[in-house]
């Protein structure tokens, strides 16, 4: 009774590191085979313990007599023989079967590797193919615009038309372009500003227009030096598309969507950008003198190295926007909330301050020569936590101006040198 129990507590270790090995990725063990190669080479170690336990036993009761060692000797060679005999079966089945796992293993990665490369020539084709479908629909609709001009302002037909273009700039997907001018990969969708590219060269009239700009998302659109001055996008939905270096000289982009968008370099000079959405939007390097951001959101927006000459921010937003180095001279800030905004080394010379809301700006550096401020600005700036206060305020000081406008009182920030 206790040899059983003894046998199925053993029986059972073995299961137990079966099942252990079968959870742990061992190296070149398969995880299917785990579990029976754990058993296996537990009941091997098991069977090696109990060898060299009888040896030690029969080596224990050993005797001086010449007949009995004699004996002892057979014994023991027998019982060697017989324990060598398992141990080196169940080493050997262990040594097949880890074997047999490694290159069942190997097999199995070659045919992933193949598999993987073979599904990436398929995606490869497959976005070729669909790109030049794509491009074929594309010619289809503008031709049919072209086509079409007579009987578009049809109710029916306009609708249909925007059905259509709804349709094909939903089916258009982002691929992997290489912007070779920051050396990395980007997601935009070239078929989307091909799509926009066409529909502003097409004649229409602007009721056709507008209802495109109001059903028709150009999300991702590539527009990369793209040539849009003059135009009217109000309204227009371009997130996270791509217009670096584009020229939007003069263009009407009222409340338009350019959430996450990339302007860098971009010339918005005599742009309107009434109410339009501009948070986390890229903004480096941009020229917008003379632009209207009249309630403009440009929350967590990248303005560095940017210039907006006579531009008007009032009423606008710019909590946790990036400003340094940017030149915003003779630009109105009045109801304008800065928060969390760094202007660092900025220029804000003549600019209108008035009633400009500052909350913990980074003013370290910031020019602010002839600005047109409140009375108790400098006390202001203090209250609201805004860093680099004093050390601005070292090289100016405040003065009334009372000749800005007739009849009005200003104060205004000058250099203590004049």
């Amino acid at each position: 009774m206790t040899r059983r129990l003894i046998h199925i507590l053993l029986l059972f270790l073995c299961m137990i590191l079966g099942w252990v090995l079968g959870y742990m990725k061992m190296p070149y063990i398969d995880r299917n085979d785990a579990f029976w190669i754990g058993v296996v080479g537990c009941l091997g170690l098991i069977g090696f313990m109990i060898s060299l336990f009888r040896i030690w036993k029969i080596y224990k009761g050993t005797n001086t007599d010449e007949t009995e060692h004699s004996s002892l000797t057979g014994s023991l060679i027998k019982s060697l023989t017989n324990s060598n005999f398992l141990v080196s079966i169940i080493i050997i089945a262990l040594i097949c079967a880890c074997l047999f796992s490694y290159n069942h293993n190997r097999q199995i990665n070659e045919e992933l590797k193949q598999t993987q490369a073979a599904l990436e020539d398929l995606k490869s084709n497959t976005n070729i193919e669909q790109q030049r479908i794509n491009i074929s629909l594309l010619s289809d609709l503008i031709n049919d615009l072209d086509s079409n001009q007579n009987y578009i302002h049809d109710t029916p037909t306009m609708n249909h038309m925007v059905e259509r273009i709804v349709s094909l700039s939903s089916s258009f997907k982002k691929n992997r372009v290489w912007d070779f001018a920051n050396k990395v990969n980007v997601s935009l969708s070239e078929e989307r500003g091909l799509l926009l590219l066409a529909i502003l060269k097409t004649k229409m009239d602007s009721t056709f227009f507008n209802k495109i700009k109001a059903n028709v998302s150009f999300y991702g659109a590539d527009l990369r030096n793209a040539d849009l001055h003059g135009l009217d996008l109000s309204g227009i939905d371009l997130k996270y598309a791509n217009l670096e270096y584009a020229n939007l000289q003069g263009v009407n982009l009222n409340d338009a969507n350019l959430n996450g968008a990339n302007l860098m370099g971009v010339n918005l000079n005599k742009a309107t950008l009434v109410g339009t959405n501009l948070i986390s939007a890229t903004m480096n390097w941009v020229k917008a003198n003379e632009v209207d951001f009249h309630k403009a959101k440009l929350d967590s927006a990248l303005f560095s190295n940017a210039t907006a000459i006579h531009s008007h921010f009032t009423n606008a937003s710019m909590i946790h926007t990036v400003a340094s180095n940017s030149l915003f001279n003779e630009s109105d800030f009045d109801y304008c909330v800065l928060m969390y905004t760094n202007v660092s080394n900025a220029n804000f010379s003549k600019a209108i301050m008035t009633h400009a809301e500052l909350y913990f700006l980074d003013l370290n550096n910031t020019i602010i020569k002839d600005a047109i401020i409140r009375k108790n600005w400098k006390e202001l700036l203090l209250e609201e936590k805004n860093t680099g206060v004093e050390t601005m305020l070292e090289a100016y000081q405040i003065i009334c101006d009372s000749t800005s406008i007739k009849d009005s009182t200003f104060y205004r920030i000058i250099s203590k040198t004049q």
